[in-house]
């Protein structure tokens, strides 16, 4: 869920997306995150 801005790199823009997601729910406690599967969804 995240909204248009401006990041000073690619590492930057997952973190926060990634933070973002865990805020608003998107994703459960003690749900692993797989790191192929975000960067598919992040492209």
């Amino acid at each position: 869920m995240s909204t248009k801005r401006s990041y000073h790199s690619k590492i930057e823009m997952i973190y926060e997306t990634l933070k973002e997601d865990i805020v608003f729910g998107f994703h459960r406690q003690g749900e692993k995150i797989v790191a192929r599967e975000v960067a598919t969804e992040l492209k």
